[in-house]
């Protein structure tokens, strides 16, 4: 692979995992609006759910993270 296409997929990763780690900030941000909820509302239940969805695709998204660059060593 020549080098300014490795400096260009580094930067993408790069980009992408700036971009996972904002989504980690605004995930705690919302894990304490979802504690400001009654528990057993219907509304913690709600935000429960997207919680988990969350965190179901951070882990996705940091398993393709380490393994592009793995791709790029």
């Amino acid at each position: 692979m020549p080098k300014h296409e490795l400096g260009d997929k580094l930067d993408e990763i790069e980009f992408a995992e700036s971009k996972l780690a904002e989504s980690r900030t605004r995930l705690r941000k919302f894990r304490d609006l979802q504690n400001s909820f009654i528990a057993g509302s219907v509304e913690r239940a709600q935000a429960t759910t997207i919680i988990d969805e969350i965190e179901i695709l951070h882990r996705v998204l940091d398993r393709l993270c380490r393994r592009l660059r793995g791709r790029t060593h």
